[in-house]
């Protein structure tokens, strides 16, 4: 039996998960009472606007979802753990790894999977055609041109690191029990425009498919990247986000993806607007801000694990990054009991 409708969807995956639902203050909590090692899911509902999940939870039996979707929706996010199946129709499967990614969804149609012991961790939003209409397109019609720049049904493994901030912040806001509407709204709106702004930009140009090459500069001297230097300086950027606990060096990058160490660091800028080392540090950061929320490791364990070798280091760039201490981030965004 397919499902046709988000709603659909959802309820039909809570039900194989074995999770019930229980209402709290602005938001539901999805878990099994009787089986509290599976996790739970907080879901943040706007009917027919758009839906906020945060997932911590694992596969109890494996099942497959079929979807025939009637309507437009996007929906973006990070998932930090956990690996489900895509059987689209009249695409290859594809597995869905730990990655940023987002998606412009028109009446999609397909199959997906999960298997048992799976754990799952990660935000996902989705912003349904209601809102995109009511919101987007009716005030801010240039902007909701762009989304017509996006191949319809393609995930692209890739958001915004500023996308990637607004989401961290939600995380924190859902697990300290906080929960604002207004707020919300705004939030959902930022990364609204955030996403259509990176539309217009040359950073995009190699995940839409519509230019073969960006230009760059090095030194005083400007060339392009074929679609071959492309591929390479993704696979450079996948490798920093995998290898984030040990940084690999420059020329480590270099050799791993097979691309010169200028045209790499000179690309890797042109391509996604900051420097190799700055995205590495903003990983660091977001995974230490992921572990001090969601985990009792101290101070000191956190900053080993991400390859820190003293405590003060650690703190100082968490600081400068957070515009606060590790322990003041930990109080601050402190699970409440539900």
């Amino acid at each position: 039996m397919k499902v046709h409708t988000s709603e659909e969807f959802y309820t039909q995956f809570f039900k194989k998960l074995t999770f019930e639902v229980f209402q709290t203050d602005g938001f539901k909590i999805y878990k099994n009472k009787d089986r509290p090692r599976l996790g739970q899911m907080i879901r943040y509902c706007k009917e027919g606007s758009y839906d906020i999940f945060i997932a911590n939870y694992t596969i109890a039996e494996d099942f497959s979802i079929k979807y025939e979707g009637s309507s437009k929706q996007i929906r973006f996010g990070t998932v930090h753990q956990g690996i489900s199946v895509v059987e689209g129709v009249n695409r290859e499967i594809k597995d869905f790894k730990p990655s940023s990614f987002f998606v412009y969804e028109d009446m999609p149609e397909g199959t997906q999977h999960w298997k048992k012991g799976q754990h799952f961790k990660g935000i996902e939003i989705t912003i349904h055609q209601k809102w995109i209409e009511e919101v987007v397109k009716a005030n801010y019609i240039r902007e909701y041109g762009l989304l017509d720049r996006l191949e319809r049904n393609l995930t692209y493994r890739y958001l915004p690191l500023s996308v990637s901030v607004v989401l961290t912040d939600l995380e924190r806001l859902f697990l300290s029990g906080s929960v604002s509407e207004i707020f919300i709204d705004a939030k959902i709106l930022e990364c609204t425009a955030l996403l259509t702004w990176e539309l217009k930009s040359d950073e995009m140009k190699p995940y839409l498919g519509r230019h073969d090459l960006v230009e760059i500069k090095i030194g005083k001297r400007y060339m392009f990247l074929s679609g071959k230097d492309i591929k390479c300086i993704r696979k450079a950027k996948e490798l920093i986000e995998v290898n984030c606990c040990s940084p690999m060096t420059i020329e480590a990058l270099s050799e791993a993806v097979g691309i010169n160490q200028q045209k790499l660091k000179a690309g890797f800028s042109a391509m996604y607007k900051t420097t190799i080392w700055k995205h590495a540090n903003s990983i660091r950061m977001l995974n230490a801000a992921n572990l001090l929320s969601s985990t009792e490791k101290s101070v000191g364990e956190i900053a080993l694990y991400l390859g820190y070798s003293n405590i003060s280091s650690f703190s100082s760039k968490f600081k400068e990054y957070f515009l606060m201490t590790p322990l003041e981030y930990r109080k601050e965004s402190r699970l409440k009991p539900f």
